[in-house]
């Protein structure tokens, strides 16, 4: 019987080794010469080395070890252990830990019936990297333990890096643990995946004196400031990685389901596929920066947000049929010139906003397509609620009045600075409030301050804080029949303060309709629109061509004022501070 007591100093494993009893004390480590890993296999599995007791068969693989510098964080550098290290069409024996894959075969270009499981924290399943187009089916990978840097995939079930082509068919992809993740994607890799499962689940094992913060790579769990918590995201996508999944199921517990963070050009495409949380709260996707999110007939079944579309031109595409069920839809924040398109007969059922747009200037195209806000509100502009410390706290400014900006016209939006929003070829039957103001709340907090700068660069370039503030509302219906509200509004919370434990009133307000100060909202009757005003509404412009009618309920007239003044609403342009009244005949 080979043993080994590891008792009063750390042991370094110089080479291969086979045990029958491990016994190590406490205080004392197992560990690998400098350049090299070690990685425990118990019964064929990856086990983490920890003070205990181990009997059975024990192989401890040294390794050398996988490299990698992290740019957010100094170039600290993180050390990989694998499974299967392919790198240009080669298994790197040196770096691979072959015997812990449990059945299967892992060849130059095809992994096939493999599993893996492993009770390991930060050990990686398959890495794919160099110039490598490799193939991975029928594999089972089966995680549990926290990785320690979503950012750098560590601890992933299946990475691609570099300029690798990946493509998973047929596979399952279980995590559990604190920031262990099931995919990933960087460097100018290319990863399809078809026909398979991913799920990440949490343990909850949170470091010793952990505080939650928004920190990259730091961060083991998501800051309530968004509006969501938990503590895994299933998958983790960045640098300029293109992403296509087809026919599959991805899932997770908390925090997010497709993660992407810190791209320089990310594309990620999500067809006829399954999008869900099975904890309390998670957003199915995230677009960030230089980001397009395509949804082609997807299934957002149970979700807090189907998408979070964040700063500088992040874009999100959602169409052919795909189907929302949310608390909110869609979130839009810090945004500068994003793109939101929701075509071809998208359906949307929201607890809340379909979608909620704070402080942005984006653009929204919404097009033959449903939504089912329970509230009534189909669109949502408003302030940032969000502030960037998860210490800090939100409060609405009662008793606080907006007052007007000297210079600013709010009969005119400006594309680069307001949020501009087509609706085409529908019916609404809900309502469109903006009450945005210039009180700049979300910075008010004690704890408020930038995690850090914004690099230099054009207006609106980093973290969006001059994004901040009031913004006109540019409403287009074309071919619209609409009997929703259209109006300026103040929006409160249902509490006065936002903090960890009501995070979940991140994004929601409820609107009383109110003469706009700084809140423009400009309508345009567009192609046969009819706009059936319900009730009252204040805007300040509107156009109404020929094609098209503003009216009021049958039965009902409706009176129409700019600055004071009443007028018929016929076809032609009014600029001012619009009201519109639906009284009794």
């Amino acid at each position: 019987m080979q043993s080994m007591v590891v008792k009063e100093k750390d042991w370094v494993v110089v080479n291969d080794t086979k045990l029958d009893y491990l016994r190590i004390y406490p205080k004392c480590h197992v560990t690998a010469p400098e350049g090299k890993t070690v990685t425990m296999l118990l019964n064929g599995h990856p086990e983490r080395i920890l003070p205990g007791e181990y009997e059975g068969d024990i192989q401890l693989c040294v390794r050398d070890a996988i490299v990698r510098p992290f740019v957010f964080d100094n170039n600290k550098e993180y050390t990989y252990r694998v499974a299967a290290h392919i790198t240009d069409n080669k298994i790197v024996d040196q770096t691979s830990v072959l015997d812990g894959i449990q059945k299967g075969s892992v060849g130059e270009t095809l992994a096939d019936k493999v599993e893996i499981k492993a009770n390991d924290p930060d050990f990686n399943g398959i890495i794919v990297d160099g110039n490598s187009e490799y193939k991975i089916t029928n594999t089972k990978i089966d995680f549990l333990g926290n990785g320690s840097n979503d950012f750098m995939g560590m601890g992933f079930g299946i990475m691609a890096r570099d300029q690798a082509k990946v493509l998973i068919e047929d596979c399952d992809i279980h995590t559990k643990g604190v920031v262990r993740g099931t995919v990933y994607a960087g460097d100018d890799a290319e990863l399809t995946m078809r026909h398979s499962t991913i799920f990440a689940e949490t343990t909850d094992e949170m470091p010793i004196g952990y505080k939650q913060h928004i920190g990259l790579g730091s961060a083991y769990s998501n800051a309530w400031v968004l509006g969501t918590l938990g503590t895994c995201r299933a998958t983790f996508f960045t640098d300029r990685a293109t992403v296509n999944i087809e026919n599959c199921i991805c899932k997770s517990q908390g925090w997010g389901v497709l993660s992407i963070d810190m791209p320089q050009n990310v594309r990620m495409n999500v067809k006829d596929s399954v999008i869900y949380k099975t904890g309390e709260s998670a957003y199915g996707a995230f677009s960030i920066g230089n980001t397009i999110d395509t949804f082609d007939n997807c299934d957002f079944s149970d979700i807090t947000y189907a998408m979070i579309m964040a700063s500088n031109e992040a874009s999100g595409v959602f169409k052919n049929h795909t189907k929302v069920n949310a608390r909110i839809g869609v979130i839009v924040y810090r945004n500068y010139q994003g793109t939101l398109d929701i075509v071809d007969k998208c359906v949307f059922h929201t607890e809340k906003a379909g979608i909620c747009i704070k402080g942005s200037s984006s653009y929204i195209n919404i097009k033959d397509s449903e939504f089912y806000p329970q509230n009534g509100v189909l669109l949502q502009v408003m302030d940032n609620d969000e502030q960037p410390n998860a210490d800090g706290y939100y409060e609405d400014p009662l008793g606080e009045d907006d007052i007007p900006m000297e210079g600013r016209d709010i009969t005119e939006a400006d594309p680069t600075e307001d949020v501009m929003v087509t609706f085409s070829d529908m019916e609404i039957r809900d309502n469109i409030f903006n009450c945005s103001t210039n009180l700049y709340v979300n910075q008010r907090c004690p704890q408020f301050e930038m995690p850090w700068q914004p690099p230099e660069g054009p207006k609106h370039h980093g973290f969006g804080a001059d994004l901040q503030g009031a913004k006109n509302l540019d409403v287009v219906l074309d071919h619209v029949d609409c009997s929703g509200l259209i109006s300026a509004s103040i929006g409160r919370h249902a509490s006065p303060v936002l903090t960890s434990y009501n995070y979940y009133e991140i994004g929601v307000v409820t609107n009383t309709v109110k003469e706009p100060v700084n809140n423009g909202v400009i309508v345009h009757l567009n192609n046969n629109t009819v706009w059936t005003v319900p009730g009252e509404c204040w805007i300040t412009g509107i156009h109404i061509d020929e094609t098209s009618e503003l009216t009021a309920p049958e039965g009902k007239t409706l009176v129409m004022t700019v600055d004071g003044e009443t007028v018929s609403a016929k076809p032609g342009t009014y600029r001012g501070k619009i009201h519109l009244e639906v009284v009794d005949k």
